[in-house]
């Protein structure tokens, strides 16, 4: 047991995933679904930043595309929320416990929890292509007529020849160590063509060891604080390149800081707590700064980084911070609804792009197509139909395959590598005199 560290009451530790903190991932999720239907059937409102834009769209509907309303299908900043709570949650029990053995068994466990449902849902979108029944090609064709290139996300998925052996190794190799799987010879390269969502997944698991190994050798330190500082910039510029998006694994730290923060405040006689108004306040502030999406950089002498991800980057530490410290947003939080979404939250985000590209293009070809509706009332009913069904597949990729995945990662775990103690096995305790 680390000296740095009073144990919790059992009941505390026995709760180290808060179900509220879930709930933020499942609603996350959530925008990240309507995110994606809103720039497949109405590419011109994900862009809007100000209600002069996009005169087509009644008022309402463009002050709901601009900050911080839009914070309902800001599919960017949620991925970013993903990432700080993923550092916040995973450090949880250890700063509760103080037990390396919790970061060994997580860590021996990441992959399997990860790839399993993201090679399950590979593998679904390879038998839909097999089928034919992937009509985000055709939809994107017939949207493009009436405004040529307004479908460009749709027309950027499902467009070579599917392999069961690329998905595979999609989902097994590719996604989190391979960089994508490449179709074809002198076209562009089709990054993670099977389930382009899964291009997070590469982060989540970096940035996971990057907590486990920070915790395992400095979660102990009396001025850790230090540490953090030094980490966060030493990974902050080590990718400078837009495209690595280092943010995204500084933004694993933060979570892991967070956590500590929250751990030690909670240890006192008097926890530390927020009233409800101060944290409503500060996610709606949240809410704004990660919604602002500014097309500049921030430069500071030597260094340049993007500034919509420095400033998701903040709000999604502000907004999980909130959480944490204000008992009445996490009493919302803890409704059944909510809860909902954060235990099915995994298969949401795995499952939802594969939904509309077969599900609601063919639904919406055929209701303008065949039946003559307008392009709103098709989109509008092929986007009730895909959240629909969305969450249902995600529910039973919960029931079936990740929770299962879950159990059997824990009884594998304990049986090839549980600790074994000395009060255990009394051949492995030293004597008195050299234990001395």
């Amino acid at each position: 047991m680390l000296k740095a560290f009073r144990a919790e009451p059992k009941a505390a530790t026995d709760s180290a995933k808060i179900i509220c903190f879930e709930s933020v991932r499942g609603l996350a999720a959530f925008a990240v679904l309507l995110g994606h239907l809103v720039i497949a059937f109405w590419p011109a409102l994900y862009v809007v930043h100000s209600p002069g834009q996009a005169p087509q769209y009644p008022l309402f509907v463009r002050l709901f595309a601009c900050p911080p309303f839009r914070v309902v299908w800001e599919a960017q900043w949620a991925v970013s929320i993903f990432f700080v709570l993923s550092g916040f949650v995973l450090s949880l029990s250890f700063f509760r416990s103080g037990r390396v053995e919790t970061l060994t068994s997580a860590a021996v466990r990441r992959y399997f929890r990860l790839m399993v449902p993201a090679a399950v849902s590979v593998l679904a979108a390879c038998v839909l292509m097999k089928l034919g029944w992937m009509y985000n090609q055709a939809d994107a064709a017939r949207m493009n007529r009436g405004a040529p290139g307004s479908a460009w996300w749709l027309a950027s998925f499902y467009n070579f020849h599917p392999s069961f052996s690329t998905a595979l190794k999609e989902g097994v190799w590719s996604t989190f160590f391979g960089g994508g799987t490449a179709f074809g010879q002198g076209r562009p390269v089709v990054v993670l063509g099977y389930n382009p969502n899964l291009w997070s997944l590469a982060f989540e698991l970096q940035g996971s060891f990057l907590v486990y190994c920070f915790l395992a050798l400095f979660g102990a330190l009396r001025n850790r604080w230090m540490i953090y500082v030094a980490s966060i910039l030493v990974v902050a510029l080590t990718h400078l390149q837009p495209a690595l998006r280092s943010m995204n694994l500084v933004n694993f730290l933060l979570g892991a800081a967070l956590a500590d923060g929250y751990v030690l405040a909670q240890r006192g006689r008097r926890p530390f707590q927020l009233p409800w108004w101060v944290g409503a306040a500060g996610v709606c502030l949240a809410a704004y700064v990660g919604t602002i999406r500014p097309a500049s950089s921030l430069s500071l002498r030597w260094v340049t980084v993007d500034r919509d991800v420095v400033y998701q980057s903040a709000a999604s530490f502000l907004l999980i911070g909130c959480v944490a410290f204000t008992p009445a947003l996490r009493r919302v939080l803890e409704i059944k609804a909510f809860a909902f979404l954060g235990k099915v939250s995994y298969g949401l985000y795995l499952i939802h792009t594969i939904v509309l590209c077969s599900l609601g293009c063919w639904l919406h070809l055929a209701l303008v197509g065949r039946w003559g509706f307008t392009h709103g009332v098709a989109a509008g009913v092929a986007t009730a139909a895909v959240a629909a069904v969305s969450l249902l597949v995600a529910w039973a990729l919960y029931a079936w395959v990740d929770l299962p995945t879950v159990r059997i990662c824990k009884v594998v775990y304990n049986a090839l590598f549980g600790v074994t103690r000395a009060q255990d096995r009394p051949e492995l305790a030293l004597p008195r005199a050299a234990a001395a």
